[in-house]
């Protein structure tokens, strides 16, 4: 049988965890069924696709931008712009916004995905996020009269014309996990034939030996001092904040413990959270024993150096990429327990999980890590097998497989 064409669409304009996981999926389909081709947007700096040979195209995308002060913002932020969402005509004021975002945002970049469908020809259309955030690829597949999916990765709620318009052109949804599945199925409000499938690592980058120690003489980390890290995106809800106050906390016991917090500021927050970040670190004390590395591809490196990893976001985590590559790494794994989060990690046997948004709870749980050298080795240790049993990439692209199958038979 000849391999079928799937074009996957990432449109978001800067590399994160969507986009790796994406890779990782594109990059071990077995093309012997299934050839992968991408697009992505303009703005993003992933480049490993083209390191993999895999085709891909590039399309300018919308770059967000605050808006600055003016008439129409103050309104939006005082009692008209309130009544207006909330009162009897909060119905066509956001039907009134979401055509004006289809207009602005979505429709001129319908006709450079055509484009693209034309090009590679897929037997399948692989949107790499939620309905609301894959609309240009969701028409462009529907005019070309190829099936489309929707890879849904957040919590990102579909608008009125999504459910109308987009929903019932899908043929199939999936979920990265149960939380996003049961948000999203419920925001939709129609039936489409869906999977919950979860994100995955490749075992074998994690193997690959690595020197502990260069991160630490980078940062100048002594080699017996502990050291704890956060890894993502740096925006307030991802909870970077949270993480140096309860370091700041555990210090106080541990005089002598370091952090590092690594990963670029989100592109809707600019660099004012980051500074803010900083600043917190400074008033603290923790000057000269927190790290800021920035952007980072050696990521399973990184995690061959830190002690225990943390996740502290405060609001529920779709999935938690950096959860399974922790575990992956064998390192011992705090986070919040909200989200997809909880359905990782089983409190006490393959991490620890403590209340969003409590940094003395995250402090307390650090101290007991920090005490107990064998407990922490006993949770890296569940936590690899874990992945083992359930996070392969091997897993994820079968069931992914099997999916596109479906679909695609019952197209004939």
């Amino acid at each position: 049988m000849t391999a079928r064409r799937v074009l996957f669409i990432d449109l978001a304009p800067a590399a994160g965890g969507s986009v790796v996981s994406l890779y990782h999926l594109a990059s071990h389909l077995d093309t012997a069924q299934y050839e992968p081709a991408i697009v992505l947007s303009r703005q993003n700096p992933f480049d490993r696709f083209a390191t993999a040979g895999i085709p891909s195209v590039r399309v300018q995308t919308p770059q967000w931008q605050p808006q600055p002060p003016g008439a129409v913002s103050t309104m939006r932020a005082g009692r008209l712009g309130e009544a207006m969402r909330r009162g009897r005509l909060a119905g066509p004021w956001h039907f009134a916004g979401d055509l004006r975002r289809y207009r602005n945002d979505v429709l001129p970049l319908v006709g450079p995905i055509a484009a693209a469908i034309e090009r590679f020809r897929p037997a399948i259309v692989h949107l790499n996020d939620n309905v609301s955030l894959s609309r240009p690829g969701v028409i462009a597949a529907w005019r070309a009269g190829r099936p489309a999916i929707c890879h849904c990765r957040s919590f990102d709620p579909p608008v009125t014309l999504d459910r109308w318009l987009l929903a019932p052109r899908l043929a199939g949804l999936i979920f990265i996990s149960q939380a996003v599945a049961q948000q999203q199925t419920a925001a939709l409000r129609t039936h489409i034939d869906s999977r919950v499938i979860a994100n995955a690592v490749d075992l074998a980058e994690f193997d690959v030996p690595s020197d502990a120690s260069a991160l630490r003489a980078e940062l100048g980390v002594p080699l017996d001092a502990p050291l704890i890290g956060s890894l993502g995106r740096i925006t307030a809800w991802k909870g970077q904040h949270i993480f140096i106050d309860a370091l700041a906390r555990v210090s106080q016991q541990h005089p002598g413990v370091h952090g590092v917090v690594v990963g670029a500021p989100d592109q809707s927050d600019g660099t004012a959270y980051a500074e803010s970040l900083r600043r917190q670190a400074q008033k603290n004390g923790l000057a000269e024993r927190l790290h800021f590395t920035g952007p980072r591809r050696d990521v399973p490196q990184i995690l061959a150096s830190l002690d225990i990893l943390v996740h502290s976001a405060v609001r529920p985590e779709p999935f938690g990429r950096v959860i399974i590559e922790g575990m992956a790494a064998r390192r011992p794994v705090v986070a919040s327990a909200s989200g997809g989060a909880t359905e990782i990690i089983t409190n006490g046997e393959t991490g620890l999980l403590t209340p969003p948004g409590d940094a003395a709870a995250l402090a307390t749980a650090l101290d007991r890590l920090l005490r107990d050298p064998a407990g922490r080795g006993q949770l890296a240790a569940a936590g690899r097998r874990l992945v083992e049993n359930r996070y392969q990439i091997g897993t994820q692209v079968a069931a992914v497989q099997d999916f596109y199958d479906e679909i695609l038979a019952g197209q004939f």
